[in-house]
């Protein structure tokens, strides 16, 4: 199981709201997501030219989101970061 490099989020304390990715592989200098695949609609996938997994892209930090991320990961063999469990952005 490959697991996650790190996670970043970009909150917007107004709205409580915010955006995340989860890192599986960082670019090198020159290189761009190849391709994106839309899981649904809160979580896109980001892939390079060999189609290797860049990252999971969260637009919107809930337990919902959280979940079909963990789940997408699960069936790829990717871990996923358990700081992003259940009830993580407070309701």
């Amino acid at each position: 199981m490959q697991q996650a490099l790190g996670f970043t989020a970009h909150l917007d304390p107004a709205a409580r709201d915010g955006l995340g990715y989860v890192v599986y592989r960082r670019l090198a200098p020159g290189e761009h997501v190849a391709r994106t695949e839309r899981v649904s609609y809160e979580v896109r996938v980001d892939y390079d030219a060999n189609a290797a997994v860049l990252g999971i892209e969260l637009l919107a930090l809930d337990d919902a989101t959280f979940d079909v991320a963990r789940a997408w990961a699960a069936e790829h063999d990717l871990g996923f970061p358990a700081i992003l469990g259940p009830r993580a952005v407070p309701s």
